[in-house]
């Protein structure tokens, strides 16, 4: 199991530290953690799934109509078609995804389609099962695309026909009642055109299917070409759809807010002024949000999650209540398998008290240790900054 990149440390009344690691889904944020729950995510679906068929469903976002056109690859019986700007584009292009008209693309809408789409996808899965006749037990993912519009992608337990999802999503007649079904709409927005639903019948293709939930999870949005280089097309469209998602999530709410009247001795006027303070535990220090994309670097870590999905605020896994297994549940099994190792003991009366971030008295995160480490392997600093290091050398080793 990889190591935390910026752990959290916790202290008791007895002196004892111990470092508890982050969390974090986002691998720009934590590899470690990331990793962890991309595992978690594969046991959740392969645990419950099962041997049964399954239903492997992709709900994707409204087009051009609704948002404005993007570079695009689009590949037409075998020959690819030119894109909208006049050009052919290859399957590594890194402006693929991006507006073609930055100042005329509707960047708010994108960020409250991905703020709704969650809560939308929950009433289309609800009127899919009231048309099937059963309750639906499904498992679904975010994925990110170039353009910010998020995807959904669906695995439900059991065979549902492909014409019952495309009546609940674009309307259409109920053939097993003969009443006509409205097309699903959430705060006036509606899944794409395009629909995908495929048939799951053996166990190969229900575990390729947990292959691909799990891998849209390590798929970050606005993560550049290949190599990860950011051209500066890229990196201006993914902060114009960072700033259309603060908007969107109205700013930090995690922490506490503190509320004076302020009386100007010029004027006499009385003024009330809001501070907003976050919660200590996630602040991340300079550093570490200069070395996040500029899309990401909020201190808050409600909103660096809203900007990082693009103005989505939950969790890129969702499941239905009947699916059997949930990541909690995971969780427990592994820290009792673990013997309660790297986590406070909840049962007993000890208070355990946040102390900071990080490895060693300086807090530095696994980035540090290891650019330290490189540097250090090829020539020490000059000015001997290595030698009194808090980083000790086994601390170094990834």
């Amino acid at each position: 199991m990889s190591r935390c990149d910026y752990p959290v440390r916790l202290a008791n009344d007895d002196g004892e530290v111990l470092s508890v690691r982050c969390g974090c889904s986002d691998r720009a944020m934590c590899r470690g953690c990331a990793e962890l729950y991309r595992g978690d995510v594969r046991t959740l679906v392969r645990e419950a799934l099962g041997s049964g068929p399954a239903t492997f469903i992709t709900f994707t976002g409204p087009g051009a109509e609704a948002f404005g056109q993007v570079h695009s690859l689009r590949v037409d019986h075998g020959r690819v078609r030119r894109c909208s700007c006049g050009r052919t584009h290859d399957a590594g292009d890194p402006i693929l995804g991006t507006p073609l008209h930055p100042d005329r693309y509707r960047y708010d809408r994108v960020a409250e389609w991905n703020a709704h789409s969650r809560r939308l996808l929950t009433v289309v899965m609800g009127k899919v099962a009231r048309l099937v006749g059963r309750k639906l037990e499904w498992v679904a993912v975010l994925e990110p695309q170039g353009r910010g519009v998020g995807h959904w992608h669906v695995l439900v337990r059991g065979v549902i026909p492909a014409y019952l999802v495309q009546v609940a999503v674009r309307g259409g007649v109920n053939r097993r009642t003969g009443r006509c079904i409205q097309q699903t709409h959430h705060a006036g927005y509606s899944f794409g055109e395009r629909l995908d639903v495929q048939p799951i019948l053996s166990e190969d293709g229900a575990g390729r299917a947990a292959g691909y939930l799990s891998k849209y999870l390590s798929k970050t949005a606005g993560s550049g070409g290949p190599g990860g280089e950011l051209s500066t097309v890229v990196v201006e469209h993914w902060t114009r759809l960072a700033d259309a998602a603060r908007r969107v999530a109205g700013g930090c709410s995690c922490g506490t807010t503190e509320r004076r009247v302020v009386i100007d001795e010029e004027t006499g006027e009385v003024s009330e002024v809001c501070e907003h303070h976050p919660r200590p535990h996630g602040l991340l220090p300079a550093a570490i949000l200069e070395r996040m994309a500029p899309w990401g670097g909020d201190r808050c870590p409600r909103l660096r999650r809203v900007v990082r999905q693009g103005g989505h605020s939950g969790r890129p896994v969702g499941r239905s209540r009947g699916w059997g297994v949930s990541l909690s549940d995971l969780r427990a099994r592994r820290r009792e398998h673990m013997g309660g190792r790297d986590e406070p003991d909840e049962s007993s009366e000890v208070v355990w008290s946040y102390i900071g971030r990080g490895y060693g008295p300086e807090g530095l995160s696994m980035f540090d240790i290891e650019a330290c480490a490189f540097l250090g392997g090829l020539s020490p600093p000059a000015d001997g900054r290595c030698d009194g290091c808090p980083v000790s050398q086994a601390e170094r080793i990834t």
